[in-house]
């Protein structure tokens, strides 16, 4: 809970990222500090900080998983601000593909897209795009990712009727 103190070490990390021209470790960042202005209310600095991380996309030739990556980060930050036609809008736009859980970047869309049909009361649809995340999280050794797929699948079913194994999973 210091958000100044958290954004002047990320600001500085994303310095030292930028010098080093690296746009794995950039990205990350760019989603921390959308976090951050998003909690803040500053609409203007979240979009501000899309609109840089578009243009370091396009350096790179606009590799489309960083070009989705991108896209789910402004529809999370919408979703956060409860500006559903925004999120509307990301899911009529994005490729029907199948999910594709090989890199982080792709697991942050799938992340989004499942709270996403969760703002719109498909509960079951959102604990199953949840559970390969959680699954791979466990297997990768990533903790932290697993708690958060965890707490996603407990709301959803709490919110589709199920209390009890929601409160098992918590």
């Amino acid at each position: 809970n210091k958000q100044e103190q958290s954004l002047n070490y990320l600001t500085e990390g994303m310095r030292l990222a930028k010098q080093g021209g690296y746009l794995e470790q950039l990205l990350p960042g760019y989603i921390d500090l959308a976090r951050i202005q998003n909690q803040q209310g500053d609409l203007e600095g979240v979009q501000g900080t899309i609109h840089k991380a578009r243009r370091m996309a396009k350096k790179y030739g606009d590799p489309p998983t960083v070009v989705s990556f991108i896209d789910a980060i402004e529809a999370d930050m919408a979703l956060q601000r409860g500006a559903l036609l925004i999120v509307e809008s990301w899911l009529y736009s994005r490729k029907k593909s199948s999910p594709n859980f090989s890199n982080l970047f792709s697991q942050y869309e799938q992340i989004t897209l499942a709270r996403a049909i969760g703002a719109k009361g498909d509960y079951s649809t959102m604990s199953e795009l949840m559970r390969p995340l959680w699954e791979i999280a466990l297997r990768q050794g990533r903790v932290k990712d697993a708690i958060s797929c965890e707490v996603v699948i407990a709301k959803s079913l709490f919110l589709s009727g199920e209390p009890l194994p929601a409160l098992t999973i918590l």
